[in-house]
């Protein structure tokens, strides 16, 4: 996607990637917030990673939003109603 933000999700160790959530415009306008988790089974692929957040902004998700990345996610829409300005940010699974 382009014109979109990252933030890289740490273990509390921060020794270890678990997951990105990623902000991108989308075409009505507004700014969609996506993200995703690695399972604690599965080996991390930023790649992997980056395709199913980019989805949920693009399609929106059932998926509920993991406690861990509850305050994440909303400091981050923080982040990116700054860095596009006056446009309205929605969660991937809120629309």
């Amino acid at each position: 996607m382009n014109n979109s933000i990252r933030m890289w999700v740490h273990n509390q160790n921060r020794t270890n990637l678990l997951g990105v959530i990623i902000a991108a415009p989308l075409e009505d306008g507004h700014i969609g917030i996506g993200w995703s988790k690695c399972n604690k089974k599965d080996v991390f692929s930023k790649e992997k990673a980056v395709l199913i957040a980019e989805s949920r902004i693009q399609h929106g998700s059932n998926a509920a939003l993991p406690y861990f990345y509850e305050d994440l996610v909303l400091r981050f829409a923080e982040r990116a109603q700054r860095y596009y300005k006056d446009k309205s940010v929605l969660i991937c699974n809120q629309y």
